[in-house]
């Protein structure tokens, strides 16, 4: 017998709202619930893939999966935001490069993002300048989130490195 497909044993839950967007979904999870069962609830419940999610609560990213949600402080009742990643492409003079992204994350985030892939030397952050594909201007300003830019799925970002 497949061990995946023994169901756990009964024990205590707790009920969470998802928050999508302006909609919330009640879901039911046992209170041992680590982050990665609690996206895979999520793909079951909602149909959205686990590489597709971002789930956060109080502003921070549940990013350990194997982190329960106990640990990160998550009780019966609470509120997770759930977020839909998108796939752009970062294109260099050397390649292209996919990455998963929130479009309300900021140009900090991309560049934090892109230097956690270990896609380059060690480069400082500041000296990445980007610029979406079929825009004259660069990307300036850090703090700034991707969708304000029009940032979408497989939209293509060039990045330049100041020397």
């Amino acid at each position: 017998m497949d061990p995946s497909s023994i169901a756990p044993a009964p024990g205590p839950t707790m009920q969470v709202l998802i928050r999508e967007g302006g909609t919330e979904h009640p879901l039911e999870i046992p209170d041992t619930s680590t982050v990665i069962e609690l996206k895979r609830k999520i793909e079951q419940q909602l149909g959205m893939e686990v590489e597709r999610q971002e789930v956060m609560f109080n502003q921070f990213k549940l990013h350990k999966y194997m982190q329960t949600l106990k640990e990160y402080g998550i009780s019966n009742g609470n509120k997770i935001y759930l977020f839909r990643k998108i796939r752009i492409w970062i294109i260099t003079p050397e390649c292209r490069y996919r990455v998963m992204i929130v479009r309300t994350d900021t140009i900090r985030d991309l560049k934090e993002l892109i230097l956690a892939e270990d896609f380059f030397y060690p480069v400082s952050p500041d000296a990445m300048r980007f610029r979406v594909s079929g825009q004259n201007d660069y990307i300036d300003n850090d703090d700034v989130i991707l969708a304000v830019y029009g940032i979408e799925e497989n939209t293509m970002i060039h990045l330049y490195l100041n020397n």
